[in-house]
């Protein structure tokens, strides 16, 4: 499968010209909103929320107009001045107002109307965008949500330390910031992971990657354990059925409709959720689409779930991938496991200049201090604030892998396996 992750690039420039904005995204009853989009308007300079809807964006000092936004919600824009200091600014959004379309018994739904012309569109739009460059953060976390005591008969124990009383614990925590270089004839890509970070990994390597993450639902298939039909495939219709959910108005006068992907057959290569879709250009503005087990053939997998956010970024259709967030949910021998990926792609240059030879038999490249930042690097990088979960975790593997290379912590997992 080719997974999911993205953003940022100041690791090159001195930290001191820049600043922050904070804040905390929340819906019409003041609850967060996880991982909402937050960026530069008419620009992709941009982050996500995290799980609790706190954000952080860096920016040279100045006024800016951010825009929040969220599928299923309206957009929100907001001026706001960033001194030397930062600035902090929460933001409260409400559902879109969807304006309902009334469909007769005898009339086919409007929703394949539209679909038509996005499917005629697929190619054009998969294609539009050639060349391009950005800057990609990305952030897995995974975890424990229940285990067993017992495996085969064998004690499971605390796993080293990384349960809790209440038998869970976080299995995986990691980010990475990446240069992304993408070129279309000949199809080639590199990337360039400029630092990374893993809890209770003292090598720093993650196994994130940007160009094991790339999804797209222009392309007619995307491979994940096999291959899975895009709503958006020239033979859609043969495995999906569509109905229009509403529409709404975003904040550049764009009317979004809002359509349901159903699969026809459970069992079928194909994905269930939502689809939005800019009217009259007829592309995507986001997506919210999920798999099953029985999908992917997956046995042990609940739902895989994927929710992107598109921003425009050039006149008159051109529109890219702001962020991923990418869930799942699966159970095996007892060990119920939940965990996501989230990734900002940021910073487009959609006319790079490519030199002769850029691109050859390496296609991922470390730099050699990548592994080697230090917590103000990444406090400083960071568009994704932690949450206190992750941050405890951080510093918990930090004690616990003292613990692990300890020669008594060895000798005793020797005993127990010769045993």
């Amino acid at each position: 499968m080719k997974q999911l992750f993205v953003l940022l690039g100041f690791a090159f420039l001195p930290i001191s010209l820049f600043a922050q904005l904070t804040g905390v995204v929340s819906d019409e009853n003041n609850e967060p909103l996880p991982f909402a989009s937050v960026y530069v308007k008419n620009s992709t300079n941009g982050t996500a929320a995290n799980a609790k809807g706190e954000y952080k964006l860096t920016l040279k000092p100045g006024t800016y107009d951010i825009v929040f936004q969220y599928i299923g919600y309206q957009q929100k824009t907001e001026t706001v001045a960033v001194g030397a200091k930062g600035a902090v600014l929460d933001v409260q959004m409400i559902p879109a107002d969807l304006e309902i379309t009334e469909v007769t018994i005898t009339t086919e739904d409007p929703a394949y109307a539209i679909m038509r012309k996005v499917i005629e569109r697929r190619k054009y739009y998969k294609n539009l965008v050639r060349d391009y460059s950005c800057d990609v953060y990305v952030k897995g976390f995974h975890k424990l949500m229940d285990a067993p005591e017992k495996i085969l008969g064998q004690e499971v124990g605390n796993m080293g330390g990384i349960l809790d009383t209440n038998r869970t614990g976080v299995l995986y925590l990691s980010e990475s910031v990446s240069k992304l270089y993408v070129q279309s004839q000949p199809a080639r890509s590199k990337e360039v992971m400029i630092s990374s970070k893993v809890s209770g990994g003292d090598n720093g390597f993650s196994l994130n990657r940007a160009t094991l993450t790339e999804f797209s639902l222009y392309d007619e298939k995307i491979n994940i354990d096999r291959d899975i039909l895009s709503p958006l495939a020239d033979n859609a219709f043969t495995y999906y059925r569509f109905r229009l959910v509403g529409k709404y108005e975003d904040n550049n006068q764009n009317k979004i409709y809002k359509i349901e992907v159903l699969p026809k057959r459970p069992a079928d290569p194909t994905f269930f959720g939502h689809l939005y879709v800019v009217d009259n250009l007829y592309n995507l503005a986001g997506a919210d689409v999920a798999l099953t087990g029985d999908a992917i053939k997956q046995p042990i997998l609940d739902t895989l779930r994927f929710v992107q956010e598109y921003v425009p970024v050039a006149e008159p259709d051109k529109w890219a991938l702001l962020s991923q967030i990418t869930t799942f949910k699966f159970g095996v021998l007892g060990f119920d496991i939940e965990g996501l990926f989230t990734t900002v792609s940021s910073n487009y240059d959609l006319n790079p200049v490519f030199e002769e030879r850029f691109f050859n038999k390496e296609v991922f490249k470390i730099e050699n201090e990548a592994g080697k930042r230090d917590s103000t690097y990444w406090s400083s990088v960071r568009p994704v604030p932690l949450t206190m979960e992750e941050s405890v975790d951080y510093v918990r593997k930090d004690s616990l892998q003292l613990i692990w290379k300890s020669e008594a912590y060895m000798d005793s997992m020797d005993r127990k396996n010769n045993k």
